[in-house]
């Protein structure tokens, strides 16, 4: 379910995301330029980035949440 949600997500941020070059662009949308580009290692890279940011976010909310509880 997780999968199938995510790919109708990327297709939706594809579809009608912003992805003006320079002005608005999408971290889903720019990786996936870069693979069309052949720009792998970039990409990865900022899948990477992507992931740590999102693990940190999540680190912070519980760390915050057990100060709360």
């Amino acid at each position: 379910m997780a999968f199938s949600r995510s790919l109708s997500e990327f297709a939706a941020v594809i579809m009608f995301g912003g992805n003006v070059l320079g002005l608005t662009q999408v971290l889903a949308s720019y990786i996936f330029t870069k693979v069309e580009e052949g720009e792998i290692e970039m990409a990865a890279t900022s899948s990477a980035f992507c992931i740590l940011l999102s693990v940190l976010i999540v680190l912070m909310l519980r760390l915050r949440g057990r100060k709360y509880a």
